[in-house]
């Protein structure tokens, strides 16, 4: 079964997003909004260790501000997603677990479609901002464990 590292936006915001889900993604059902951070992350058997790493590395960033505001394209698979800003806020935290990959690009699935389609979310989109206060660590389509940043700072 599949895990990943995400950020799920607070409800105070999702609604924007999933007016569009709804229109343009055919996994809307399946998902609640996300910020895919890792993927796929680890086994089930590497739970353990990964978690206390998890929660190492949150203790050493602090709540920042995120802003989804630019839409983008995977032209291979036609997705559509908002890229979560500033673009380096989960450095740390993608460093901490570099089997991941560096060259995976943190992102909100919001449909499937045409660069065409991006255009269009783009013209009419208002920006979303809010605190990121924590991560999700999940397991097939269940959340496993969340994580809280605590350092000082914001």
């Amino acid at each position: 079964m599949s895990t990943a590292v995400l950020w799920i936006p607070p409800e105070s915001i999702r609604e924007p997003i999933q007016a569009i889900r709804r229109k343009h993604d055919a996994q809307v059902d399946r998902w609640m909004p996300h910020v895919t951070l890792m993927y796929p992350f680890v086994t089930r058997n590497q739970f353990p260790d990964a978690k206390k790493k998890l929660r190492d590395v949150c203790s050493s960033i602090a709540d920042f501000q995120i802003r989804l505001a630019r839409f983008e394209y995977f032209h291979e698979s036609r997705t559509l997603y908002l890229t979560p800003e500033p673009a380096d806020a989960f450095r740390k935290l993608r460093a901490a677990f570099p089997f991941c990959g560096e060259d995976f690009i943190p992102h909100m699935t919001v449909g499937q479609g045409t660069p065409e389609l991006q255009r269009e979310l783009q013209s009419t989109w208002k920006p979303l901002e809010c605190p990121a206060t924590e991560i999700a660590l999940i397991r097939g389509f269940t959340v496993e464990k969340t994580f809280r940043f605590s350092a000082p700072g914001y």
